[in-house]
């Protein structure tokens, strides 16, 4: 006789980017021996999430204002692997395998009055050792506040809370799948007969259990040898950057990791975590090549990569050249840090510097700075829209140009792309003309920008403007977020001012949503987003 097997498994956040690479198969190679990647295309799914299983979570919280405090030590999934011995799934056949599994899905779907809602996804493998499912939920309970309203929370103790909570999940699931017609047993408790009724390496393989949490695996950067002059100048610094990768080989946030760099005049060599950057101050140091070795620490997992430094001696008779120097020639504009950080982050410095024989030699003055992307000029404020005409210039030995303002508490971004910069100067003696140099700035943001899910494409309720029925039909994901304003496609008529006639249908050109998020040192910084749509949607 076969054995009804339902193993409950609880995740952090941490775990959810291996737990979804793994079941839903995105992962290169796997470790485990038991899949058999050319029947992978038998794996199906009875409930398939529209985003990563970090998004969904969100995005399922969000929708359904789920209460409940989420610590960083929080469970916050669940996993149940579902499945029986190999066996018993080549006797059903194929149809009653398909029902053994919809059958389980329903009784998850009920059990503590759980709610389909809250079934994030679930997975069914068919190309490992026995076919079973991966069913991954939010722990939910239903209960009530201090006044005594209904509500739902996110509460894994509260969901487990009962001493023997194991022993009555195996009997619900045991009698549920019997009194739908499978033959199965129930199955003693390994508390009775000291052993498992699926192997534990098994089950370890099936759940991926042991590689769902991402680690630091790789460093790279961007150059392994850095040249630099020694001559003193105010201001100038060599910059290497930083990139990490995990065991998935996918970018790795370096967040507050320990770092170290060991090497001669190691007092020269910092980290800039706010940047991602090793800076290399090259003031005092004799002409010679210094090599280094950097380590990060995330957790239990080390990284070590090493670079070099050539200082070198800029001859005084060498030849002249000019180009733009940068301190951040491409600057992403993701919200971390302090208040006094974002600034001095987002802020790129542009300098041209003088070469004397391809090295370093000092900072000229600059006449005027002209920044453009596409047919718009813009000013040092990349934050301001552009204009079709070229504004004013500006002169210095320093331009300073902004990608992040802060205005109170609101935040504004530059857009991203690839901005066009020329100076204007005096080259060497010679000031009967000016003479120009042609640069680049890169703008980009990593940082997870809301998206938006069509919930249902007829209102729920009548709505009395565009706005309204914007947010009766659509949902933030991704991130916390609230739709503020929309524009209905055909009219320059904001959605908030768009009034609604009973049954009519509009299309939902964009929306705005607006975003809120606490900086370290407590600062609450606005964002604003406006994300295509293209939806026609109709009141109720």
């Amino acid at each position: 006789m076969s054995y009804a097997i339902i193993r409950n498994t609880k995740y952090k956040r941490e775990n959810l980017k291996g737990i979804f690479r793994h079941n839903e198969r995105r992962n290169r190679n796997y470790s485990n021996n038991n899949i058999d990647k050319e029947k992978s295309y038998l794996n199906y799914s009875l409930k398939e999430p529209q985003y990563s299983y970090e998004k969904e979570f969100d995005r399922i919280r969000e929708k359904y204002n789920l209460k409940g405090q989420i610590k960083t030590v929080s469970n916050i999934a669940c996993e149940y692997i579902i499945t029986s011995d190999k066996e018993f799934f080549e006797t059903i056949g194929e149809e009653e395998t398909k029902r053994y599994f919809e059958t389980a899905y329903k009784f998850v779907s009920e059990y503590k009055n759980l709610g389909e809602q809250y079934i994030l996804s679930a997975k069914v493998h068919m190309d490992e050792q026995s076919p079973h499912i991966h069913l991954i939920f939010l722990p939910v309970v239903h209960t009530k506040d201090k006044k005594g309203n209904d509500i739902d929370k996110l509460a894994c103790s509260e969901f487990w809370k009962a001493k023997d909570s194991y022993r009555q999940l195996q009997n619900a699931f045991y009698d549920y799948m019997v009194s739908n017609g499978f033959e199965l047993e129930r199955g003693l408790p390994k508390e009775e007969t000291g052993r498992e009724h699926i192997d534990l390496k098994e089950y370890k393989e099936i759940t991926n259990f042991e590689k769902t949490k991402e680690t630091l695996k790789n460093i790279k950067l961007d150059q392994n040898t850095l040249m630099l002059s020694n001559r003193y100048v105010a201001g100038y610094r060599g910059y290497i950057n930083v990139e990490a990768t995990d065991q998935y080989g996918d970018d790795f946030a370096l967040n507050n990791e320990s770092v170290q760099i060991t090497g001669t005049n190691a007092y020269a060599v910092k980290y800039d975590e706010i940047n991602d950057r090793i800076i290399v101050d090259p003031t005092g140091m004799t002409a010679g090549t210094y090599s280094y070795t950097m380590t990060v620490t995330a957790g239990s997992h080390k990284a070590t990569t090493g670079f070099n430094v050539v200082v070198q001696t800029p001859p005084e008779n060498g030849a002249v050249t000019y180009k733009i120097d940068m301190d951040q020639p491409v600057v992403d504009m993701a919200l971390k840090g302090t208040e006094n950080d974002l600034v001095n982050a987002k802020t790129v410095n542009i300098r041209l510097a003088q070469y004397k024989g391809g090295i370093f030699y000092d900072y000229v003055y600059i006449q005027s700075a002209t920044i453009k992307k596409g047919d718009l000029y813009y000013t040092t404020d990349l934050t301001k829209t552009g204009t079709s005409i070229a504004g004013s210039t500006v002169s210095g030995t320093t331009i300073p140009v902004t990608t992040v303002s802060l205005n109170k508490n609101v935040a504004t971004k530059a857009q991203t792309g690839v901005y066009a910069i020329e100076l204007k100067f005096y080259a060497g003696s010679n000031t009967a003309g000016l003479a120009t140099v042609n640069g680049y700035l890169e703008v980009t943001d990593s940082q997870i920008a809301p998206e938006i899910a069509v919930e249902q494409t007829i209102a729920s309720a009548s709505c009395t403007t565009a706005l309204d029925l914007a947010k009766n039909c659509l949902s933030v994901a991704g991130v916390s977020g609230e739709i503020v304003e929309c524009t209905v496609t055909g009219t320059n008529t904001s959605g908030s001012a768009y009034k609604l006639a009973t049954k009519e249908s509009v299309n939902i050109k964009s929306v705005t949503v607006q975003t809120t998020m606490t900086l370290s040192d407590g600062t609450k910084v606005v964002s604003n987003y406006e994300i295509s749509v293209g939806k026609t949607l109709k009141n109720l």
